[in-house]
């Protein structure tokens, strides 16, 4: 008597072993390396907007000011001119 086993095999196995064979092969340190490198230059951009964005809205709200400060002269001259 034979007796007849059917393995059922998909693509997942597959898959598996070859995501073991690649993850043995990562250099971590590589790896670990670039992240730090990464986080520290996203701090420095992230610091040099957050410094642009404060200065900006600093050099804009001076702007306005001396706007309104010639608006206002101007308007003290008119009714000076016309008394």
């Amino acid at each position: 008597m034979k007796l007849i086993h059917h393995i059922q095999s998909d693509n997942f196995s597959n898959v598996f072993l070859y995501g073991a064979f690649m993850f043995a092969n990562i250099d971590y340190v590589g790896i670990a390396d670039y992240l730090i490198k990464a986080i520290l230059g996203a701090a420095v951009w992230y610091g040099c907007k957050y410094i642009q964005e404060h200065y900006s809205a600093k050099l804009r709200q001076r702007t306005e000011q001396q706007a309104k400060e010639q608006e206002r002269k101007a308007a003290e001259n008119n009714t000076e001119s016309k008394s």
